[in-house]
């Protein structure tokens, strides 16, 4: 048995061609059967928007503490989270001393109408909009664009398992 993760390339399934989708999703069923996991690449999100994304947040974290603290949330929230202010082996059970990482959170915030859904799968994004003005523009694009891959990896599923697209 391999130990390897297998590579989906999504480009022949994004072709349109019947026979490369049909092959791609074989591969996906070979892939998730045997291994479990599955990397794909040839998505179309090129490295220059993750690079963007990169950049923005470099400036974002790169703010003074008290500047980054008027978008603090609480864990789960949408916005900054400083150090220490989680502790991710809690999630396992495992009592163990806060995280050593800062981190920013953001996420879909479009609501579907069902507040009990809305009010936490869907909560408003916190932007810094005066000192990092290019992060939300980046980001949303980024998020937009991983969203259609991430649509476009259901249907292959789909596809991969036999049922419709």
């Amino acid at each position: 048995m391999s130990s390897r993760i297998p590579v989906i390339d999504l480009a022949p399934w994004l072709s349109g061609d019947p026979a490369a989708r049909a092959a791609t999703a074989a591969a996906v069923d070979t892939a998730l059967s045997r291994a479990g996991f599955l990397l794909i690449t040839g998505h179309g999100v090129g490295v220059e928007i993750r690079e963007e994304v990169r950049q923005a947040a470099c400036a974002f974290f790169a703010l003074p503490a008290e500047v980054k603290q008027r978008y603090a949330v609480s864990v789960g929230g949408r916005g900054w989270l400083a150090k220490g202010a989680e502790a991710n082996g809690y999630s396992e059970g495992t009592a163990t001393p806060p995280d050593l990482k800062e981190s920013w959170t953001v996420g879909a915030d479009q609501p579907i109408g069902d507040a009990e859904i809305d009010d936490f799968w869907f909560q408003p994004n916190r932007w810094p909009q005066v000192e990092v003005p290019q992060l939300q523009p980046v980001v949303e694009d980024y998020l937009a664009r991983m969203r259609s891959v991430a649509d476009e990896v259901l249907r292959l599923l789909a596809t991969a398992l036999g049922q419709d697209a």
